[in-house]
């Protein structure tokens, strides 16, 4: 029940009242063992809030993942035909209409998988500091100019252990959902911190670990939510703002977060604003040097013959005719067992194996053995739409040059092929 403290403040109350009956029957008194229970429950209402959450991700990377497979081949042919179209083709404007439509679609999945904590992360050592200050421009430029910004940096490096583009997008989904809850101006506030959670402090968030953590803030001055709006803000598909708003935002966060070990919180009430805390994992190593990655120009002379196996009809198909306009020798096969039978009739040499990490039977990694056997210093190079963590399990992540991951574009798939084979 709901008991009132001496000073008026209202807690949650466990009631035990037992009667005590005296020597003629009667009841003399009752017995009452009171227990505060207000935290119990409030810890019981996250842990259920969060299996939900988890749930709903599950659901969501699935249905990214095997939408992943549908967008490979559209996007990937549209970039096929604007590259053999000639610059002054009327159709290319159409085919850049569905390139960019595919390109959005991905970004869209990214973030249901994202949600879901099945997208691929290159992690890192960053400065938490650096991420907000090289983002100050275009976040200013995306704001409204009635929204004050605000960036407080920590004053030493707050180093973490994170992937940047992802910690960018965390930046900018809380920055755009702080803008919404204002929409007469207001304040924005960036604040970098650092933090050593207790065993104590943890029990208070579920979910972490003992540690010190790099702590990305932002405050707003907006309309702030109601206990209700709280326990789902970060449910996918839920959304206060009607037809504009997706509903993929602060979930997209919640995915991120925790995938990299971190912790979300927010703290909001209605006409007060809205503060979230973002905690992820710090590091002692200093942050990671970026190395400026070369300018490719894709070669229509490559000689070597490529052996392609993908269980995906279209993602094959693409595949294939990527290799194929790049000069290379292309064999295509559905499965493993298809893979070995084709090899069995094909007289000449096979310099790669493309293949995916998942399929039914013979998975890509014990496909490879079985192809070394015949073919001793064959290249590979695997693909996959899962998670690091199911590649992981299939033991080909110890390479990571060696692996490009679904949907990927016609330069990246080209670029790792010719990778690999120079490896």
């Amino acid at each position: 029940m709901v008991n009132r403290r001496k000073d008026g403040v209202q807690y949650q109350q466990d009631c035990t009242i037992t009667p005590v009956i005296g020597a003629g029957g009667f009841v003399e008194r009752y017995v009452a063992a009171m227990r505060d229970v207000t935290k119990s429950l409030q810890l019981e209402e996250a842990l259920r809030q969060s299996q939900r959450v988890e749930s709903l991700g599950r659901l969501a990377a699935v249905v990214a993942h095997d939408f992943n497979n549908l967008l490979s081949p559209i996007l990937g042919y549209a970039e096929l035909l604007l590259a053999e179209m000639h610059p002054q083709d009327d159709r290319r404007a159409d085919v850049r209409e569905i390139e960019f439509a595919a390109r959005r679609a991905r970004e869209l999945t990214r973030q249901l998988l994202a949600f879901g904590r099945k997208q691929s992360l290159e992690i890192r050592h960053i400065d938490l500091n650096a991420v907000v200050t090289g983002f100050e421009g275009l976040l200013r430029g995306s704001l409204r100019e009635d929204i004050k910004l605000t960036i407080v940096t920590h004053e030493t490096p707050c180093v973490v252990l994170a992937d940047q583009g992802q910690a960018e997008q965390v930046l900018v989904n809380l920055a755009v959902n702080a803008q919404d809850a204002m929409p007469n101006g207001g304040r924005i506030t960036l604040r970098i911190g650092t933090i050593e959670l207790s065993e104590e402090d943890c029990a208070a968030r579920p979910g972490t670990v003992p540690g010190r953590y790099g702590i990305l803030v932002v405050a707003d001055t907006g309309c702030g939510m109601d206990a209700d709006v709280r326990e789902r803000i970060f449910e996918p598909f839920f959304s206060t703002k009607g037809e504009r708003g997706t509903g993929l935002g602060l979930s997209t966060v919640y995915g991120i977060v925790k995938q990299h070990g971190g912790h979300v919180t927010v703290d909001s009430e209605v006409g007060r604003g809205t503060v979230f805390e973002v905690y992820l994992p710090a590091s002692e190593a200093p942050p990671t040097v970026d190395a400026r990655p070369s300018v490719w120009t894709a070669p229509r002379d490559a000689s070597e013959t490529v052996l392609v196996v993908e269980d995906n009809e279209g993602v094959r198909h693409l595949a294939a005719s990527v290799l194929r306009r790049e000069g290379y020798t292309v064999l295509t096969a559905p499965g493993g067992a298809e893979a070995m039978a084709l090899l069995d009739q094909y007289p000449g040499d096979v310099h790669l194996l493309l293949t995916d990490v998942v399929m039914v039977g013979m998975d890509g990694r014990a496909l490879h053995l079985a192809v070394s056997g015949r073919y001793p210093g064959i290249k590979v190079l695997y693909m996959s739409g899962y998670a690091d963590e199911v590649v992981a399990d299939r033991g080909v992540l110890q390479d990571r040059e060696a692996f490009v991951q679904k949907p990927f574009s016609v330069a990246v798939l080209a670029q790792k092929v010719r990778d690999a084979l120079e490896s």
